[in-house]
């Protein structure tokens, strides 16, 4: 109990830092509204992680790739695989949904399933319900992002974190 009461409102620090960090693309860029990045087909990275839980000893260079596909502005399906945390093979499902706009930063969630998480349902494939953020813009004429999600602690099974992906668009 004494763990859940310190690591959330760490880790909810960290994710209003992470949503911090990517609304300065939207004030720093020439262009304080820029128009939406329509692509639709973009490749994600694995994901860098952070977990407040320090003694536990997590890999947080969770290398791996995926896809995301842009349904509109506002809703994207992804899939990808990536080596997690607990050092295990990972194999994820998820619809996202980011209805909140600020410049070119987008807030929202994601609701899916993943697999290779021992202490859910025995790794196999279990679903998942997380917020994220992301944010697209332009560099060297070629359309990139990040999305960062926070995964809440659900003490014992699941340790607290926040991790962030990078992705760059096929169909600039």
């Amino acid at each position: 109990m004494a763990t859940r009461c310190i690591t959330m409102p760490l880790c909810k620090c960290a994710l209003f830092s992470i949503t911090g960090f990517l609304s300065c693309f939207a004030v720093a860029s020439e262009n304080p509204a820029p128009p939406e990045i329509n692509s639709k087909i973009w490749v994600t990275s694995g994901f860098l992680s952070y977990h407040p839980n320090r003694k536990a000893n997590y890999n947080e260079r969770n290398t791996g790739f995926g896809l995301e596909y842009h349904l509109n502005d506002e809703s994207a399906l992804t899939i990808g695989h990536y080596r997690n945390s607990v050092r295990k093979d990972t194999t994820y499902l998820e619809y996202i949904y980011t209805p909140l706009k600020i410049g070119n930063v987008r807030l929202g969630g994601a609701a899916g399933v993943l697999d290779g998480y021992p202490y859910l349902n025995h790794g196999k494939y279990a679903p998942v319900l997380m917020p994220v953020a992301t944010v697209t813009f332009r560099i060297f004429d070629r359309n990139v992002g990040i999305n960062a999600v926070y995964i809440p602690s659900l003490i014992p099974r699941v340790d607290s974190s926040v991790a962030i992906q990078f992705k760059f668009a096929v169909d600039n």
